[in-house]
C-alpha cells in the first residue's frame, strides 16, 4: 500500500510540474472552456469592457484582460440569476504573415453578483515565434450574459488585442 501511494504521488507531482511549466506552444489547438475561480480583485494593468443592458444602460457584465499575466477576468454585475462569461478567440500569425485560428474558449463566472472570477491563460506574446512559425498573437474577447434562447447575442466585443507585455 505504501509503495502504491508513493507511485501515485510521484505521478501526480509529475503531472502538476508538466502543467505548470508548459508553454503556449504545447497547448492543443482548439476549444478550451473553463469556469472562473473566485478573484478578490482585477490586475492593476487589466483593460476592461462592459456589457450593458440596451434598455436601461445598466452594466450586466464586465470582462477584463491583463497582458502581463494573460489572465481573463469576468464579473457578474447584476443579481438576475444569469451567469456571465467572456468568450475568447486567439489567432496567431504564420510564417507567411497570414493570421489563422489557434484556439478559443470561454471563462464562465458562476460566483453570482457582484463577484469577480478569473481564468488563467497563457497566450503567445505578439513579438515571439509561435506554433505556426510566425510572429504575432492576438486575442478577441466577448463579454456576455448567458442567454439560453440565443447564445452569443447578449455580448459586447473588444476588437483585436495584440498580446505583448
Amino acid at each position: 500500500m505504501k509503495r502504491r501511494v508513493t507511485v501515485i504521488l510521484a505521478a501526480v507531482s509529475a503531472a502538476l510540474t508538466a502543467t505548470a511549466t508548459s508553454a503556449p506552444a504545447s497547448a492543443a489547438d482548439g476549444r478550451q472552456d473553463s469556469t472562473a475561480i473566485a478573484a478578490d480583485s482585477v490586475a492593476s494593468d487589466a483593460e476592461c469592457w462592459r456589457y450593458e443592458d440596451s434598455w436601461s444602460s445598466n452594466t450586466l457584465a464586465v470582462g477584463c484582460f491583463s497582458k502581463s499575466t494573460d489572465d481573463i477576468y469576468v464579473q457578474d454585475s447584476t443579481w438576475n440569476s444569469v451567469n456571465t462569461y467572456v468568450a475568447w478567440t486567439n489567432e496567431i500569425r504564420s510564417s507567411d504573415g497570414s493570421w489563422g485560428y489557434f484556439r478559443s474558449g470561454t471563462c464562465v463566472n458562476a460566483h453570482n453578483a457582484p463577484n469577480w472570477g478569473v481564468c488563467y491563460k497563457d497566450f503567445y506574446e505578439h513579438s515571439t515565434v509561435n506554433a505556426h512559425k510566425g510572429r504575432g498573437s492576438r486575442i478577441m474577447l466577448s463579454v456576455c450574459e448567458d442567454n439560453i434562447l440565443t447564445p452569443g447575442s447578449d455580448c459586447t466585443y473588444t476588437g483585436w488585442i495584440y498580446n505583448d507585455r
